[in-house]
Parts: structure tokens; sequence; C-alpha cells
């Protein structure tokens, strides 16, 4: 039961995450295009949910090692719990949006010019002349 206790504390967290994504989602639709919104929303929760998984991993493995009562431990796993949800959710969430915009898969590669530059033609023409 403690931890159901818990696990409801950390609702304004998430509401509060809810909201900014909110936020952010309709800054970059209006700023930009909503795929672009979408895929600034996964790559910012992406790294949000990933660093306080870690971050929470970490934590959770420090109090089981150090200390002798299992309350902090239990509190750590607590805490892992929704935000390790909250990573599972966005790396579904990317599948899905690559899966349905398969142009964001490639990566950008260097233009080529076509012509040469211009002191490779002054040369190629001067060399011509003789």
């Amino acid at each position: 039961m403690p931890i159901v206790a818990r696990l409801t504390r950390l609702l304004p967290i998430f509401f509060g995450i809810a909201l900014a994504a909110l936020a952010l989602y309709v800054f970059f639709s209006i700023r930009y295009t909503p795929v672009k919104a979408k895929e600034v929303l996964i790559k910012v929760f992406t790294v949000f949910f990933g660093l306080t998984t870690i971050f929470f991993i970490l934590a959770t493995i420090y109090a089981a090692l150090d200390s002798t009562r299992p309350e902090a431990v239990e509190l750590m796993l607590t805490f892992l719990l929704p935000f390790a949800f909250g990573l599972a959710l966005t790396l579904i969430f990317r599948a899905i949006f690559l899966h349905n915009h398969p142009a964001y898969k490639l990566k950008p590669v260097r233009a080529q010019t076509i012509k040469d530059p211009l002191w490779k033609r002054f040369f190629r023409w001067v060399l011509l002349q003789r």
C-alpha cells in the first residue's frame, strides 16, 4: 500500500510534464509544422526520461548496496518505475512515428556541388589555352 501512496504523490509531477508537452507541441506546431513538433517532443522526452531513469537506477543500486533499510530501496524503486514506463512509452511513440514517417530514418547528407570551384575552372582554362 505505501507504493500506491507514493505513486499518487508523483501525479502532480506527471501532470506538469503533460502540460509542458502540450505547451511544447503547440509552440513548435505554430512555429514550424506538427510533424516537426512531434519530432522535437520525442527527442526532448527521450532525453528527459532517459536521464531520470538512469538516475533512479543508480540511486536504487546505491540504496540497495549502502542501506540496511529496505524502505530506501522501495522508495527508489517507486520513483524508478514511472520514469522507466515513461521512457518505454516514449520509445514506442518514436517507433510509431518512424513507421509513419520513414523519411526521418534517413540521415541528412552533405550536398555535392555540380560545378567545380572557380579556381579549378580557372586553372583548367589557363592550361588549355597553351
